[in-house]
């Protein structure tokens, strides 16, 4: 009953599903999507699934686009806290972020692997300059176009994450940028 249970949240909270399309050589384009969100979804269809309390604009590097990111406060799975931080660039859904509390980590990390299968396990051991470890614990999937990751720190009881982000954001939005640029100065 708790394996189904925490299947359920998780099948609940992240809507994770897969619809492969055939194309020609044989390759499948996979469609994810974290809470409801999904990359490349415009703003106005991000904000009708649940309201931003608060949204902030950062430009990472000055060759970059504008980011624009909107946060969901809090928001309840089968009483699991969940806090939500979505990243637009251009008016797309380019990043989803979600936090919630660590000591659910396992029980996320064993669902995900029930739907996702095994990730790629990036977990480290860090030492500080007292002499001491810390353990990062990271699994990432990947998928053509984007990549899920969870991430957790046994030194913060503050939060732990899940993300889904195209797998090559920074090369896109520099390049997205520097075109930008360049059709700016031609005019």
């Amino acid at each position: 009953m708790k394996k189904i249970s925490i299947i359920a949240i998780v099948l609940g909270f992240f809507f994770l599903y897969f619809s492969q399309i055939a194309q020609a050589k044989g390759l499948s384009k996979f469609d994810l999507s974290l809470g409801g969100y999904k990359l490349g979804m415009s703003f106005d269809e991000a904000t009708a699934i649940r309201p931003f309390f608060r949204l902030e604009n950062y430009r990472p590097h000055p060759t970059q686009k504008m980011i624009t990111s909107g946060y969901v406060d809090i928001f309840y799975i089968e009483d699991i806290e969940y806090r939500f931080r979505i990243e637009f660039v251009d008016e797309k859904v380019v990043k989803i972020l979600c936090r919630f509390s660590p000591s659910h980590i396992e029980s996320v990390m064993e669902s995900l692997i029930d739907e996702l299968g095994k990730g790629q396990d990036k977990t480290k051991i860090i030492s500080n300059i007292s002499g001491g470890e810390k353990l990062i614990y990271n699994t990432q999937w990947n998928f053509p176009n984007a990549k899920i990751n969870l991430i957790g720190f046994d030194m913060n009881t503050d939060f732990a994450t899940v993300s889904l982000v195209y797998s090559n954001l920074r090369e896109k939005t520099e390049r997205e940028a520097v075109s930008t640029e360049k059709n700016q100065s031609i005019n």
